[in-house]
């Protein structure tokens, strides 16, 4: 079984990692049968977006987390990385303020502040990870 905290974790210190903006996570497990989390993040451009969405693809895999269904990959507008208890939302800044997914979901509960000391410690490298580089 997947910790859906610790994939929220991973996912967070990697787009902050790459310089995402305003990176939220919403607790919406409440509110729907699907999720327990959604993680939302802006970035500047499609490239950004990509790299993103790759390295935490890249992360699961290795941390044997089952393979994501995403969304929205070759456009960059919008990713989703859909992995059932956490889905990822990495947005171009027009399509966050178009799609305001935190208006959407009003009612779930913000618990970004949980993970804060996430977006202060970088990301530890897998070995994989630094064997690539």
């Amino acid at each position: 079984m997947v910790d859906s905290e610790l994939l929220v974790t991973r996912a967070i210190q990697i787009a902050h990692d790459k310089k995402a903006e305003n990176v939220k996570v919403l607790d919406v497990s409440e509110r729907i049968q699907i999720a327990d989390y959604f993680v939302i993040c802006t970035v500047q451009n499609r490239r950004q977006a990509q790299a993103i969405c790759s390295e935490i693809d890249y992360e699961m895999k290795h941390s044997k987390v089952p393979k994501a269904r995403i969304e929205g990959f070759d456009s960059g507008w919008w990713i989703l990385l859909d992995y059932d208890i956490v889905v990822i939302h990495v947005f171009h800044e027009e399509a966050r303020d178009y799609y305001d997914l935190e208006s959407l979901w009003a009612d779930a509960t913000d618990i970004t502040e949980r993970f804060a000391s996430a977006l202060d410690a970088p990301a530890a490298k897998s070995d994989d990870e630094a064997n690539r580089d």
